[in-house]
């Protein structure tokens, strides 16, 4: 089993394989703008235990230009069984950042939230 709410919560049955897309939007709600992966940009996915922070991540995950789907505009984001079959039942957090090197040595590499801590709900 495999959901994924409205406010991005997401429920799995611990051990199960999934894939879900996601729009990497750098505007905000109202104005929305749809970012494309460039060469060397990376996107980490942590699932935290409740109170962790991002870096004590249980189950971490990174995606490149290869993960994402430009004729649909999103990333593919798929959890293996070994995401999370070693993961007790139970509620856990995840968070989703985007890593943009600068293009420019020396230059200031840039780090943005695109899913703030939600809900990761196995079980």
């Amino acid at each position: 089993m495999f959901d994924v709410t409205n406010n991005n919560i997401i429920t799995i049955s611990r051990g199960d394989v999934a894939e879900t897309s996601l729009y990497i939007n750098l505007g905000t709600e109202l104005e929305p703008l749809n970012y494309e992966l460039d060469e060397n940009d990376r996107v980490y996915l942590g699932i935290m235990e409740p109170n962790q922070p991002f870096e004590l991540a249980l189950v971490k995950k990174v995606f490149t230009k290869e993960d994402f789907d430009f004729e649909n505009h999103c990333l593919n984001i798929i959890f293996k069984s070994e995401d999370t079959e070693f993961l007790v039942p139970g509620n856990y957090y995840y968070e989703i950042k985007l890593f943009r090197p600068s293009a420019v040595l020396g230059g200031i590499d840039k780090v943005d939230t695109v899913v703030s801590k939600r809900r990761f709900i196995v079980i």
